[in-house]
């Protein structure tokens, strides 16, 4: 690309594509939205070849001003170097990237730093906000005006006061009756706790 068609930011921009493409930034638009039912593909193929020639990258910033989803969850740890909570992040964001969300995640350790982070993350527009955290019981009336402002919040392994939240708890019930059962049946008969 010639050095005068590059914009002051040094970032391409669908204007570029068009350009490119011999196209209005509008058709650029809708091929990037995938509303091409009334384009050509020799048009639409003008437009993909344009945009991998100039390196293109959509510009999430922009998209999310014009349809207001930011296409992000935010994730809020309270304890980061427990190996237990990293692993549920193992899970949880190939399935969120599988569905077209990133996720922004924030370490709290304690009560302010957790409504600090609540308070990030709504700045930054996340869709909704998963809690993963100890059991032990802690105020959570910042998670409760969240909820109640209409953003979706998910509880994992949190108590919580009383308030309807959907959640993930861990079953230690169960649990401890599967591990008993399984020392029972490797013939152990005196098991500590």
């Amino acid at each position: 690309m010639r050095r005068s068609q590059r914009r002051a930011s040094g970032r391409i921009t669908i204007k570029d594509v068009a350009a490119a493409a011999g196209v209005s930034a509008t058709t650029v638009s809708n091929a990037l939205n995938d509303r091409t039912a009334a384009m050509s593909e020799e048009t639409l193929s003008r437009i993909q070849e344009a945009m991998r020639t100039l390196n293109y990258r959509p510009n999430s910033l922009a998209r999310s001003m014009v349809t207001r989803r930011s296409q992000t969850l935010g994730v809020v740890l309270i304890e980061v170097d427990t190996p237990l909570f990293l692993r549920a992040l193992n899970v949880v964001e190939p399935i969120a990237r599988s569905a077209g969300y990133n996720l922004l995640l924030c370490s709290a350790r304690d009560l302010p730093e957790e409504i600090a982070a609540v308070n990030l993350l709504q700045e930054k527009q996340v869709e909704g906000i998963a809690f993963i955290s100890t059991s032990q019981k802690i105020d959570d009336a910042h998670i409760v005006a969240v909820q109640d402002a209409g953003m979706p919040v998910v509880l994992v392994n949190r108590s919580a006061s009383g308030n309807h939240f959907d959640g993930v708890y861990w079953d230690n019930v169960q649990g401890t009756v599967d591990i008993v059962r399984h020392l029972v049946e490797l013939g152990h008969r005196r098991i500590g706790f």
